[in-house]
């Protein structure tokens, strides 16, 4: 079945963009937006844990090991920032990641690489046809000190074993950071985290496959890292403090300020500010549907709809289909003498004429993406 939308003639393959809202989430939604702000209950810490509860159930680790930030790109600059403080004096490393991974994983790295002194450099792993796993590994050694992939490539669809990248990053004691935006939520947990020790940040957005609202990225954050990294921004809700301690007058010292105890779990890495209420609410159902699915069963019913697609493209001279690819993200490339302007006038002509929407993403027809 497509993604369903309320006009019936639209074909919406572009899920792994952005996710059309489910009718439940979308009502929640609206109700919130039109409460006055002195009927928004719950509170803002109580449906923060509901969302923090949700998620970590779905990828199989504790809620307090799950921290709330705006993007991914706030949580890889967040464990790159971090990365560049806890490594001073040591060796110059290797970070490791993939030719035309999402720029949201990529721009953290370059910030670190760029202020870090000559310490750090940015290995990038080339584009493979076959076995794009064993190609990474190949570039895992002693040199390396972070490697940061999706469990699929955004554009391809092509696969990561991440089991296999675990074991080799345990191996060489090099720091795995996952953007799981392209799958959480579709793919089963067991292929994105294969080992929750071994795994320093597991990120992912909210609305591509969580089905919620744009503006908020969960993270799992190993416990091991709570002491020595701090937070990207400075503000109370990450401290440990009493309830209603600012109704208190004198609770900042002249000479020291504010407590400054952080709270013992990954909130301490929460971002500063306040989400949007009917954001929080909404992403909290959409986390409510997608927990109730199987997702070894979706993947099985998705590939399955993607075949006809498959079989259409084997027949078109030229065209590239990677060996192995998720159920619910493929990439196709057309013959080299499609060039990309004529690829980006094919969508435009798809959305316009057919009412198709798809996406062109580094010479992929991509985003292909079939649903529930």
């Amino acid at each position: 079945m497509l993604t369903k939308t309320e006009d019936p003639d639209i074909c919406y393959l572009n899920h792994a963009k952005d996710a059309v809202l489910s009718p439940r989430v979308q009502k929640e939604g609206v109700e919130a937006i039109v409460k006055p702000v002195w009927e928004q209950q719950p509170d803002e810490a109580v449906i923060k844990h509901s969302i923090r509860a949700l998620f970590a159930s779905l990828i199989k680790v504790l809620p307090e090991e799950i921290c709330i930030v705006p993007s991914t790109a706030f949580a890889i600059s967040l464990a790159a920032r971090n990365i560049l403080h806890c490594t001073e004096g040591k060796e110059a490393k290797k970070i490791v990641l993939l030719q035309d991974q999402m720029c949201s994983a990529v721009y953290p790295w370059q910030w670190l690489v760029r202020n870090s002194g000559g310490k750090f450099i940015l290995d990038v792993v080339q584009p493979c046809e076959k076995d794009l796993t064993n190609e990474i590994v190949q570039q895992l050694n002693d040199d390396v000190a972070v490697v940061c992939l999706p469990p699929l490539h955004w554009s391809s669809g092509q696969l990561i074993d991440l089991d296999v990248i675990t074991e080799t990053c345990k191996k060489y004691q090099i720091d795995l950071v996952i953007d799981g935006t392209q799958a959480i939520g579709i793919l089963p947990c067991h292929k994105i985290i294969a080992d929750k020790d071994a795994t320093l940040m597991v990120t992912c957005s909210s609305q591509k496959w969580l089905r919620g609202p744009p503006g908020i990225s969960l993270c799992y954050v190993n416990p091991k890292i709570y002491q020595s990294w701090q937070p990207l921004d400075q503000h109370g809700r990450s401290r440990n403090l009493p309830t209603n301690w600012n109704a208190h007058p004198g609770t900042m010292d002249a000479h020291n300020g504010y407590p400054e105890e952080f709270i013992h779990d990954a909130r301490k890495l929460d971002s500063g500010g306040h989400f949007n209420y009917s954001h929080l609410i909404m992403l909290r159902a959409s986390l409510e549907e997608v927990c109730q699915l199987d997702l070894e069963q979706c993947q099985e019913k998705l590939k399955c709809l993607l075949q006809p697609l498959l079989e259409w493209a084997v027949k078109r001279k030229g065209m590239w289909i990677p060996s192995a690819h998720a159920g619910h993200l493929i990439g196709l490339r057309p013959a080299s003498t499609l060039d990309v302007d004529k690829m980006l006038l094919v969508c435009h002509n798809l959305e316009f004429k057919e009412k198709i929407f798809i996406s062109v993403r580094n010479g992929f027809f991509s985003s292909v993406s079939l649903s529930d």
